[in-house]
């Protein structure tokens, strides 16, 4: 599978990830055993948040960040993903499979 296609396929299911409050995808890079995953919560305040994680045998162990996706407007989330998953591509990443089935985000229910 090309770059480009791979990108595409890994940013629409980012997004479907956001739109279900949940999920995650796990990038590769066989040359040197590194790997970056993307994964989508949601907190205990219902903000939704993107976990980013990367790592390698030698280097940056378990290293992250977090990015508040709730202050940012459509476009600016569809531009963070195409981003992300462009770059993944870029940097000679390849999407592992299986992805990571999207959970069902369950509604709250107010307490008795």
């Amino acid at each position: 599978m090309n770059t480009q296609k791979t990108a595409h396929r890994a940013e629409e299911y980012l997004h479907a990830c956001i739109e279900a409050g949940g999920g995650s995808l796990l990038w590769n890079r066989a040359e040197d055993g590194r790997w970056y995953q993307a994964q989508i919560v949601v907190d205990l305040l219902d903000a939704s948040l993107l976990l980013l994680r990367w790592g390698g045998p030698h280097k940056n162990r378990n290293a992250g960040k977090t990015v508040l996706l709730d202050p940012l407007d459509a476009d600016a989330r569809r531009t963070l993903v195409r981003r992300l998953c462009a770059r993944r591509a870029q940097h000679g990443y390849t999407l592992v499979e299986p992805i990571t089935p999207l959970p069902q985000r369950k509604e709250c229910v107010p307490c008795e």
